[in-house]
């Protein structure tokens, strides 16, 4: 599943409609799927907006290259990885 996101990740700003392929979002989720909920905030300042976090109890695995194309195209989150 990650390997065809990355293989069809659009530039910043731009879309891009692949024919033919499909991807299902819940593929990116852990077989058991519990979870912690926690009152919160969003993370960047000024971290007082309304926020319900969902933590997935069971974490994915992505190899470090796949962590590597992450960060290559999406920098400056608020995304956690740990190796």
């Amino acid at each position: 599943m990650i390997k065809t996101l990355w293989k069809h990740i659009p530039a910043p700003g731009e879309e891009n409609k692949v024919e033919g392929v499909k991807i299902n979002p819940t593929d990116l989720l852990p077989a058991d799927r519990s979870f912690y909920r926690f009152p919160g905030s969003l993370t960047t300042p000024i971290c007082n907006e309304v926020a319900t976090w969902y933590v997935m109890r069971n974490p994915i695995e992505l190899s470090e290259d796949q962590i590597a194309e992450y960060t290559r195209h999406y920098h400056n989150t608020a995304g956690h990885f740990s190796h």
